[in-house]
């Protein structure tokens, strides 16, 4: 129920108007460390992070973090002092999670502009990779006019799927992301 609240509250801020500010990727790190801290749609966490999440009834959770490699490059650091990516992660038992779900949730969080940019943006790969015997990944991977976006879910055989993830990339990021997940 906390995961609701917290998009409950996205949706309200939205409806009120309040205007999301933004931290996005090419920001310093110390910019998006502050954006993260200071933004009321985002659960706290600790000083000085570049990840949060909640989590405050079992088979409920809901992270957002920045990194500065790509979403697919996690020992690999590109850049010392600038974001590169960030990544929106819903894992629900209990209600599912949908590719709706993670663009309405894109929506409260980064506000109507970066919203517009989604939804203006161009499917560049879409695929279905296996994972295991029952599992697979369903992703999309878009190009926007300002950023990238890749959103991944991960579908069980004769269950509705309950994780989720949406990465905002940099655009000059976008081909080496499709490479990867090509090899994947």
């Amino acid at each position: 129920m906390k995961v609701w609240r917290i998009l409950l509250g996205c949706s309200v801020g939205f409806l009120l108007n309040i205007s999301p500010s933004e931290a996005l990727p090419g920001q310093t790190v110390e910019e998006v460390r502050t954006w993260i801290q200071t933004n009321p749609l985002l659960p706290r966490g600790r000083a000085g992070s570049l990840r949060v999440s909640r989590s405050d009834i079992p088979g409920q959770r809901f992270t957002f973090s920045a990194s500065k490699t790509r979403p697919t490059d996690a020992r690999l650091v590109v850049s010392s002092d600038r974001i590169r990516s960030e990544r929106i992660e819903v894992l629900d038992y209990e209600n599912g999670v949908t590719r709706e779900r993670l663009v309405s949730t894109l929506r409260s969080i980064y506000g109507l502009d970066l919203y517009r940019d989604y939804q203006a943006a161009e499917v560049i790969y879409d695929y279905v990779n296996p994972a295991g015997q029952q599992d697979a990944y369903r992703g999309v991977l878009l190009r926007g006019e300002r950023f990238g976006y890749w959103i991944e879910i991960t579908e069980r055989d004769g269950v509705d799927p309950v994780i989720g993830q949406l990465s905002i990339v940099l655009v000059e990021d976008l081909d080496d992301l499709e490479a990867d997940l090509k090899r994947e």
